[in-house]
């Protein structure tokens, strides 16, 4: 005897397919706000590492530029602060040691100070420093101009290395050719600058949102603009190889008071970025004092 083969009635598939379609409603109901909450949660976290990033890299920057080199910079692409970061720095000789110098009859052993005034082309650094060969010695400068001219500032001509002896100090700093210190300048204090890089700019462009909320800025970090360039004043605009250092950029201002309140010997960089994704948006506002004490 066959056995009888039965399907589902007609009554039965629709039966499945409402209780499916009540199940489906009652997950997309209850699941799906909490889906998009966790996305979203995702998308803030990543947007505000982002902004992090931004806040300690040019924190780093500002604070380590040698003094009255932070400026805000004209004709980019948006808003631009440009600076001059040092890589190390130290404090110099300011005297003979005459007690070694009367017996020790070389030249080449003997102390080696800096006079402000007048020029020096080999000082001892009394202070742990670094520097390699080409690389930018500045001393004492006083305002912006300083800074950028070229026919201030030094040239190492080898790598920083000790000095003869030991007790002349920690480093013997070696010039291309001799460099004019400023008279009256008694800090004792100077910068190396990497040739490598130079000039550092941070540079805002495009900002803005598209059709699906995403901000459309990108902040670069311009790097090798010439100490010297006849438009140093300018915005180093960003190439095609230049370093990123955030995307989704909705808003970004940036402003430098040079001399805030009755403080004459620093200044305050003030950055507003608001990064935005998927209309997430993350706002970062800080400050950074500036030593503009040379």
């Amino acid at each position: 005897m066959k056995a009888i083969q039965r399907g589902f009635t007609l009554v039965e598939l629709i039966i499945v397919m409402v209780v499916t379609g009540i199940l489906a409603g009652i997950l997309v109901t209850f699941f799906m706000p909490a889906m998009d909450s966790y996305f979203a949660g995702s998308r803030r976290a990543m947007l505000t590492d982002a902004a992090d990033g931004v806040m300690r890299r040019m924190t780093r920057d500002i604070r380590v530029s040698v003094p009255n080199s932070v400026a805000i910079r004209a004709n980019g692409p948006g808003p631009c602060i440009g600076m001059l970061p040092s890589s190390s720095g130290g404090r110099y000789r300011t005297g003979t040691d005459v007690a070694w110098d009367s017996t020790h009859a070389s030249v080449a052993d003997q102390s080696k100070p800096v006079t402000p005034g007048f020029s020096v082309d080999t000082f001892d650094a009394t202070t742990s420093v670094s520097g390699k060969q080409n690389d930018w010695i500045l001393i004492g400068n006083q305002s912006e101009s300083d800074v950028y001219t070229v026919a201030n500032h030094g040239r190492l001509s080898a790598d920083l290395a000790a000095p003869p002896h030991a007790n002349l100090g920690h480093k013997r700093v070696t010039l291309q050719a001799p460099m004019p210190v400023p008279a009256g300048y008694d800090g004792a204090r100077f910068f190396v600058v990497p040739n490598a890089q130079q000039v550092v700019a941070y540079v805002c462009s495009g900002t803005g949102l598209d059709a699906k909320g995403n901000g459309t800025g990108v902040l670069y970090r311009v790097r090798g603009h010439a100490i010297g360039a006849p438009n140093y004043r300018n915005c180093p605009a960003p190439g095609a190889g230049t370093p990123v250092v955030a995307t989704h950029i909705s808003a970004c201002t940036i402003n430098f008071t040079p001399n805030p309140g009755a403080t004459q010997l620093s200044g305050l960089v003030e950055m507003d970025l608001t990064l935005t994704e998927a209309n997430e948006n993350v706002r970062l506002k800080f400050g950074v004092i500036v030593d503009n004490a040379p």
